[in-house]
């Protein structure tokens, strides 16, 4: 005996419905810290910044006013950070970061 399988119904409101829509919700939370010591000039290099600046005034390098002695001053600490900045207390901070991502599909 030969068999075959049933004929096909045909397509139909039934048979034809949409695929229910799935939604990827991915949430991520996290805090990252961070600890950066802050640079500081300690009063002995303070003194040391203050007799080359009172040396460049006495030998006329500097213009003998408060405003020109800060900038002498400035200027010695940009050209040589190394020689007076010292490593100071850490500051902590932190950060929250947070990532949303959202998919049909």
């Amino acid at each position: 005996m030969i068999t075959s399988e049933p004929a096909a119904r045909p397509l139909d409101g039934d048979r034809i419905r949409p695929l229910p829509t799935a939604i990827v919700l991915v949430q991520s939370n996290y805090t990252v810290s961070t600890s950066i010591p802050q640079p500081i000039i300690p009063d002995p290099k303070v003194q040391v910044l203050v007799n080359q600046v009172l040396k460049s005034d006495s030998y006329g390098q500097v213009a003998p006013n408060e405003g020109r002695r800060k900038q002498a001053a400035i200027s010695l600490v940009v050209s040589n950070p190394d020689a007076y900045f010292e490593q100071g207390a850490a500051e902590t901070y932190e950060y929250q970061l947070v990532s949303s991502d959202l998919d049909f599909s």
